[in-house]
């Protein structure tokens, strides 16, 4: 039975891996066809895919004038392996302008009445996905390992601050806003960091006295403008799109991003 599950599970490995490489050549040749762009890569093993293609036209990317904003170190240190233009933001406050930004998305959720998708990473929350989606002109998920809720939510992942406020928004959170909550494992080993988990009710948008009929932007913003919050994987702004495979892919270009004066990309 074993030996069942193992070749399966090889299989399934094999042919995500196929789709993975195709859907990463579409979306680097799209990208070759805009000149001067500027691009953010998020994390996650279709991001991964997507680097070792950008690597493997390094040489076509750098004829075309097209740099890269990463953040993860391991992926730093390929960049700078492979000596391709790229810029890597000590923090989250020192993002340039992007002309896109890549990311892997786990969570689609539809949600009746909302006019956008609502979308959730499910790995550890951090502060630079938002911030290179605030400096985007363009955001595009790739779907890896992805649900689709088509009238709920998926658990959101939530960083918050290892203080009373955190503490505070941890024990009552739940009661209130509603649906359930729970501790996740603490991810990165930060001991300054509470890491939780909170899916939201089926109700959510009417739970207000003042506002009965919230939509998405309420929500991350309700998110982020409690005290203690951190960081979260909730992502719903008009400017996101899922991009379900790679001929969907396209930018919004409106000439090179400018960057900070003196950036520079190594």
């Amino acid at each position: 039975m074993f030996a069942v599950v193992s070749f399966f599970l090889s299989f399934f490995e094999e042919k995500m891996e196929k789709k993975l490489k195709g859907f990463s050549k579409t979306i680097v040749d799209r990208i070759l066809e805009y000149p001067g762009t500027t691009i953010g890569l998020g994390s996650g093993l279709a991001i991964e895919f997507l680097v070792l293609e950008i690597f493997r036209q390094k040489k076509m990317l750098q004829k075309k004038n097209i740099r890269f904003v990463v953040f993860k170190q391991k992926m730093r240190k390929a960049f700078k392996k492979e000596k391709i233009r790229a810029f890597f933001p000590e923090n989250s406050m020192v993002i340039p302008e992007l002309d896109c930004y890549l990311d892997e998305i786990n969570v689609v959720c539809n949600i009746d009445g909302l006019e956008n998708p609502m979308f959730i990473k499910s790995s550890a929350a951090s502060d630079f996905p938002r911030a290179m989606m605030k400096k985007a002109k363009t955001v595009c998920f790739i779907g890896y390992g992805m649900e689709l809720y088509k009238t709920g939510f998926s658990g959101i992942p939530i960083e918050l601050e290892h203080n009373s406020a955190g503490f505070e928004i941890f024990k009552t959170w739940q009661d209130k806003y509603g649906g359930t909550m729970g501790l996740r494992s603490n991810i990165n080993g930060k001991e300054n960091r509470i890491y939780m988990e909170w899916v939201p009710p089926m109700d959510w948008r009417f739970r207000s006295e003042g506002q009965p009929d919230k939509n998405e932007q309420d929500l991350i913003d309700e998110i982020n403008k409690t005290p203690g919050v951190v960081s979260h994987n909730l992502f719903g702004e008009p400017k996101c799109h899922f991009v379900e495979n790679g001929e969907m892919f396209k930018m919004c270009y409106q000439g090179p991003a400018r960057g900070f004066d003196g950036m520079v990309f190594v």
